[in-house]
């Protein structure tokens, strides 16, 4: 945030995963310009179907939004008059009650995923050659996914299904190697850090209803994988 200022960049956060997450004293969507989230059902603040929201204490960006939101229609005037060229992406009425009643749960929600967290930790700490999630000292991280890294990632996939434990890659390709973007001209190796993530990252299960046998059990199974016994629980 510091070098945007420097350079007058407006920083606009990808807030999709990190509704309750926090930096310092500053909660995600309130360090930019502007954040963008995501509600879609599986998110931590989920609503009943496609949803999502930006947050900005920019009043003439959020004016200009909400105007964008609703075909390009200014917010007073008269009907069916544009004034942008907009879009209709105003969320449904229902999403929003159905979130309205679920964000008084989220902070609860979002605990219960980090001492899910904590488990997984506590249990894979010395495994293979694992990386686990991380967290800065001063960072709050809401897990919407508990993603580890390893380079036998296939292999480990395979023995999860094996076991009745779902996985999951999010996601299998970076952006640069998709056929969307082929047109960019990048190749494999253009971004070798990005495409090395792709190849190693696996999403275990967490959620906040997730028992403690079960993480219990999806951490035997990866360590099992690896050939090394269980670690102590409490």
């Amino acid at each position: 945030m510091a070098t945007a200022g420097v350079h007058n960049i407006d920083v606009v956060e990808d807030a999709a995963q990190a509704q309750g997450a926090r930096r310092g004293a500053a909660t995600s969507g309130s360090m930019g310009r502007a954040g963008c989230f995501s509600f879609y059902p599986g998110k931590n603040l989920g609503a009943y179907g496609d949803a999502g929201g930006i947050t900005t204490n920019d009043q003439a960006l959020a004016q200009r939004l909400r105007s964008l939101r609703n075909h390009g229609m200014p917010l007073s005037g008269p009907k069916f008059h544009y004034d942008l060229l907009g879009h209709n992406n105003r969320m449904d009425g229902i999403q929003g009650a159905v979130l309205e009643v679920k964000l008084p749960y989220l902070e609860d929600w979002n605990e219960s995923r980090r001492r899910i967290a904590d488990r997984y930790k506590e249990q894979l700490g010395d495994v293979g050659d694992l990386q686990l999630p991380t967290e800065a000292e001063d960072a709050r991280h809401v897990y919407h996914l508990f993603t580890i890294r390893t380079q036998q990632r296939d292999g480990l996939a395979a023995h999860l299904r094996a076991a009745g434990v779902s996985s999951a890659v999010m996601y299998p390709l970076p952006l640069h190697l998709t056929d969307a973007y082929a047109f960019l001209g990048h190749a494999e190796g253009s971004f070798p850090v990005s495409e090395q993530a792709c190849r190693e990252i696996l999403s275990i299960p967490i959620f906040p209803e997730l028992a403690d046998d079960l993480v219990d059990h999806v951490s035997e199974q990866v360590r099992a994988f690896f050939g090394t016994s269980a670690r102590g629980r409490s």
